[in-house]
């Protein structure tokens, strides 16, 4: 991915197998998509933290990147049950089939190419109101991130931990659960999705001095197993066991792995690959935290600023929830359309297959009525929702043209006579002046 490519630039970078059983030489770990590690891999996470090193992980509860391979396979989920342990430890916790959500920070597109395009429920597009509540030094500056099917992150008491939010949706957002079917059928989740109060986290920093996930070490195969593959006498590995932190250590865990994908944070241009956002820039700001070149972030270059109207959103999240009602009348009048061509086609034979034919006409004229008075329908109200934004953009422009050059025109009136008023009181000055010059010559 591009962004490993941009960490080689300031940073040696080496890569963990993913069944090592040892984790040395190393400043900062990045674990991305955590699953299926073997339990002696995750002990050695555990201990490479609890000797002082730091880690950034990147979790997904449905991860469109990563496929598994295959072309038509939905998509994966991380952490598994076996990295749930270690994260408990941290007092980090996040739920399978549940996600964050934010109708206000939902774009406008569409996931199937033959459905209509509407908001986004599963595209999570953070502002700087996602980020500048929290005052975190890894999302300082931050303004335009983008987040597809992003997980939520809840936080549990550890003793000797500290967690810090380090980005997440506005407090309208809310968690929604859906089933891996539901995924694609956007129209679906945006209308069973409810505004929440309060803000859900996508990004939290853990820090403090932590406690093991494995106590008593971990299981490791004998010898004499590892010769004849029949027996399972097992030992338990406690060379060098830490069982808590030796010094403070940082954890930072996102719930989203696609933000760092090539697909979410880069774009082509004629000059090659550029960043289409700050999912890079937010990316290497935890890597530069973790090291200590925090400095670094106040000078990094970010994307495009993205500063959205809440206003102009709020109108349109108003169209959108009138307008949904319509959408899903046309849809059912489509769906009890092929309901009804189904049945007569189960009915054809030769002797009624003329007949049919004209029945399914005739019913098709209706559907097209119906469906023409809706689509006026929702014309209008559509049409309503562009008049309110429409009005805002004329009255800012009067504003601009009108207002402005106004205010500006009485302040140079005001400075003009503050001017004349100063010129007066100084002939005023120079006239008394000369007038005692001539009564002390008579004098």
């Amino acid at each position: 991915w591009m962004v490993t490519r941009m960490l080689s630039e300031f940073y040696n970078v080496k890569k963990i197998e993913k069944d090592t059983d040892s984790i040395t030489g190393v400043d900062s770990l990045i674990v991305i998509h955590p699953k299926d590690f073997s339990e002696k891999t995750l002990f050695a996470i555990d201990q490479y933290l609890l000797k002082g090193g730091n880690l950034l992980v990147f979790t997904d509860p449905a991860a469109v990147s990563d496929r598994s391979g295959q072309m038509y396979a939905g998509p994966s989920h991380s952490p598994d049950e076996g990295f749930k342990k270690l994260m408990a430890t941290w007092g980090l916790n996040t739920k399978e089939k549940t996600f964050a959500g934010d109708k206000g920070l939902s774009p406008m597109g569409r996931f199937n190419p033959n459905s209509p395009p509407g908001k986004l429920l599963p595209v999570v597009n953070c502002n700087d109101t996602c980020t500048a509540p929290h005052k975190d030094n890894v999302s300082s500056g931050i303004n335009n991130t983008t987040f597809v099917f992003p997980g939520v992150l809840e936080t549990s008491e550890v003793e000797g931990v500290k967690h810090q939010p380090v980005i997440s949706t506005t407090k309208k957002g809310n968690s929604y659960t859906a089933e891996p079917f539901e995924l694609n059928n956007t129209q679906s989740l945006w209308n069973k999705f409810e505004e929440g109060k309060d803000a859900v986290i996508i990004g939290y920093k853990a820090i403090g001095k932590f406690k093991t996930a494995f106590p008593n070490g971990v299981a490791e195969e004998s010898d004499e197993d590892k010769e004849t593959k029949e027996k399972k006498d097992k030992k338990v590995k406690t060379d060098d066991l830490v069982k808590e932190s030796v010094k403070e250590s940082v954890v930072i865990v996102f719930s989203d792995v696609d933000f760092i994908n090539d697909q979410f944070a880069f774009k082509n241009t004629f000059l090659g690959m550029a960043q289409a956002n700050d999912n890079s820039t937010l990316f290497l700001n935890a890597v530069e935290a973790l090291s200590g070149n925090v400095d670094l972030i106040s000078v990094r270059s970010k994307g495009k600023v993205n500063r959205s109207f809440d206003v102009i959103n709020q109108i349109e999240t108003d169209a959108e929830k009138m307008t949904a009602d319509k959408v899903a009348q046309i849809n059912a009048s489509i769906g009890r359309f092929q309901a009804e061509l189904n049945q007569l086609g189960r009915q054809a034979n030769e002797g009624n297959i003329a007949l049919l034919q004209n029945e399914g006409i005739r019913k098709k004229k209706q559907l097209a009525k119906q469906i023409a008075v809706l689509k006026k329908e929702l014309r209008a109200v559509k049409r309503q929702g562009r008049e309110k934004v429409e009005g805002i953009g004329k009255s800012l422009q009067y504003l601009n043209t009108l207002f402005i050059p106004f205010i500006v025109i009485l302040i140079g009136i005001y400075y003009s006579r503050k001017r004349s008023q100063l010129t007066q009181g100084r002939r005023f000055k120079n006239t008394a002046s000369d007038t005692n010059n001539m009564v002390e010559a008579k004098t």
